[in-house]
Protein backbone atom coordinates (compact mmCIF):
# COMPACT_ATOMS: atom_id res chain seq x y z
CA UNK A 1 0.00 0.00 0.00
CA UNK A 2 3.17 2.16 -0.33
CA UNK A 3 2.87 3.12 -3.74
CA UNK A 4 -0.10 5.98 -3.21
CA UNK A 5 1.20 9.64 -4.56
CA UNK A 6 -0.33 12.71 -4.31
CA UNK A 7 -0.23 14.17 -7.95
CA UNK A 8 -0.23 18.32 -8.12
CA UNK A 9 -1.87 18.87 -11.38
CA UNK A 10 -0.35 22.07 -13.21
CA UNK A 11 -2.08 23.65 -16.37
CA UNK A 12 0.10 26.31 -18.83
CA UNK A 13 -2.02 29.54 -18.94
CA UNK A 14 0.15 31.06 -21.09
CA UNK A 15 0.06 35.24 -20.97
CA UNK A 16 -1.30 37.03 -24.07
CA UNK A 17 1.51 39.72 -24.29
CA UNK A 18 -0.13 41.73 -26.76
CA UNK A 19 -2.18 43.15 -23.96
CA UNK A 20 0.57 44.40 -21.67
CA UNK A 21 2.59 45.81 -25.11
CA UNK A 22 -0.70 47.71 -25.68
CA UNK A 23 -1.66 49.05 -22.41
CA UNK A 24 2.03 50.34 -22.17
CA UNK A 25 1.86 51.82 -26.05
CA UNK A 26 -1.45 53.32 -25.14
CA UNK A 27 -0.26 55.13 -21.90
CA UNK A 28 3.17 54.61 -21.99
CA UNK A 29 5.85 52.39 -20.79
CA UNK A 30 6.19 53.96 -16.80
CA UNK A 31 2.59 54.31 -16.32
CA UNK A 32 1.65 51.40 -18.18
CA UNK A 33 4.19 48.91 -15.99
CA UNK A 34 2.39 50.91 -13.29
CA UNK A 35 -1.10 50.21 -14.27
CA UNK A 36 -0.13 46.11 -15.00
CA UNK A 37 1.37 45.84 -11.46
CA UNK A 38 -1.52 47.70 -9.84
CA UNK A 39 -3.76 45.38 -11.37
CA UNK A 40 -1.60 42.00 -10.91
CA UNK A 41 -2.00 43.12 -7.09
CA UNK A 42 -5.64 43.70 -7.54
CA UNK A 43 -6.09 40.24 -9.16
CA UNK A 44 -3.76 38.58 -5.91
CA UNK A 45 -6.26 41.23 -3.36
CA UNK A 46 -9.42 39.69 -4.88
CA UNK A 47 -8.07 36.36 -4.97
CA UNK A 48 -7.59 36.27 -1.21
CA UNK A 49 -11.28 37.83 -0.69
CA UNK A 50 -12.54 34.99 -2.87
CA UNK A 51 -10.90 32.55 -0.74
CA UNK A 52 -12.80 34.27 2.37
CA UNK A 53 -16.23 34.56 0.33
CA UNK A 54 -15.76 30.43 -0.35
CA UNK A 55 -14.72 29.70 3.41
CA UNK A 56 -17.93 31.18 4.51
CA UNK A 57 -20.52 30.10 1.68
CA UNK A 58 -21.17 33.56 0.44
CA UNK A 59 -21.89 32.78 -2.85
CA UNK A 60 -23.18 36.06 -4.48
CA UNK A 61 -20.00 38.00 -3.31
CA UNK A 62 -17.89 34.47 -4.93
CA UNK A 63 -19.85 35.56 -7.97
CA UNK A 64 -18.95 39.28 -7.71
CA UNK A 65 -15.42 38.98 -7.00
CA UNK A 66 -15.15 36.41 -10.07
CA UNK A 67 -16.92 38.67 -12.42
CA UNK A 68 -14.39 41.56 -10.84
CA UNK A 69 -11.38 39.36 -11.28
CA UNK A 70 -11.98 38.30 -15.05
CA UNK A 71 -12.42 41.89 -16.09
CA UNK A 72 -9.21 42.76 -14.22
CA UNK A 73 -7.10 39.87 -15.62
CA UNK A 74 -8.43 40.10 -19.34
CA UNK A 75 -6.92 43.72 -19.19
CA UNK A 76 -3.95 42.67 -18.18
CA UNK A 77 -3.18 39.35 -20.75
CA UNK A 78 -4.51 36.83 -18.37
CA UNK A 79 -7.20 35.33 -20.71
CA UNK A 80 -7.16 31.88 -19.63
CA UNK A 81 -7.65 32.79 -16.06
CA UNK A 82 -10.58 34.96 -17.04
CA UNK A 83 -12.23 32.65 -18.74
CA UNK A 84 -11.72 30.08 -15.39
CA UNK A 85 -13.04 33.08 -13.49
CA UNK A 86 -16.31 33.74 -15.55
CA UNK A 87 -16.90 29.59 -14.90
CA UNK A 88 -16.09 30.52 -11.20
CA UNK A 89 -18.91 32.98 -11.38
CA UNK A 90 -21.42 30.93 -13.39
CA UNK A 91 -21.27 27.96 -10.34
CA UNK A 92 -21.43 30.29 -7.79
CA UNK A 93 -24.79 31.66 -9.57
CA UNK A 94 -26.27 28.14 -10.01
CA UNK A 95 -24.80 27.25 -5.79
CA UNK A 96 -23.21 24.39 -7.82
CA UNK A 97 -20.92 23.63 -4.86
CA UNK A 98 -18.89 20.51 -5.84
CA UNK A 99 -18.31 22.36 -9.72
CA UNK A 100 -16.89 25.45 -7.13
CA UNK A 101 -14.69 23.71 -5.49
CA UNK A 102 -13.49 21.83 -8.37
CA UNK A 103 -12.67 25.49 -10.58
CA UNK A 104 -11.88 27.35 -7.11
CA UNK A 105 -8.94 25.05 -6.93
CA UNK A 106 -8.23 25.09 -10.94
CA UNK A 107 -8.23 29.18 -10.51
CA UNK A 108 -6.06 29.68 -7.58
CA UNK A 109 -3.74 26.93 -9.47
CA UNK A 110 -3.22 29.33 -12.61
CA UNK A 111 -3.79 32.81 -10.71
CA UNK A 112 -0.66 31.93 -8.42
CA UNK A 113 1.36 31.33 -11.76
CA UNK A 114 0.03 33.83 -14.08
CA UNK A 115 0.26 36.74 -11.62
CA UNK A 116 4.11 36.47 -11.50
CA UNK A 117 4.39 35.69 -15.28
CA UNK A 118 2.48 38.89 -15.54
CA UNK A 119 4.80 40.81 -13.56
CA UNK A 120 7.90 38.71 -14.83
CA UNK A 121 6.82 39.53 -18.57
CA UNK A 122 6.43 43.47 -18.17
CA UNK A 123 9.12 43.86 -16.45
CA UNK A 124 10.94 42.10 -19.01
CA UNK A 125 10.11 43.31 -22.05
CA UNK A 126 10.85 47.38 -20.40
Amino acid sequence: MNNVRTLMPVEYAPIQLDALDLLKSNLGEGVGQDVISRAAEAVVDRMDQLETALDRDDLPEVAKLSRRLARIADHIGMHKFARIAEDLEACAKAADRNALAAISGRLQRVGQLNVCDVVHLSEENT
